[in-house]
């Protein structure tokens, strides 16, 4: 198990697992437990919404989690064609 977000689909019901490998890990345990609030709360939001307010949702929540270092890296290194250093941060 390498990926950091494991989804499984059984019918309807979706469910998430976040991996945390015995490997570097950019995500802090706070980072997957916020990262696990925000998916619930879209679950559980998007039953009652518009699709189109959702995704306003979703795109609101991806920009609240891309003000981290680490996020800063690895775009860095996304451009610089080189491997990214995460801290965790």
């Amino acid at each position: 198990m390498s990926e950091p977000v494991l989804y499984v689909q059984d019918g309807h019901v979706v469910t998430l697992t976040f991996n945390t490998p015995d490997t570097c890990n950019a995500l802090t345990d706070i980072d997957l437990v916020e990262a696990q609030a925000l998916a619930k709360r879209l679950i559980r939001e998007g039953q009652n919404v518009r699709f189109d307010s959702m995704l306003d949702m979703v795109a609101a929540f991806q920009a609240a989690c891309h003000h981290t270092r680490d996020h800063d890296e690895a775009v860095s290194a996304f451009f610089e064609k080189r491997q990214p250093v995460f801290v965790g941060e």
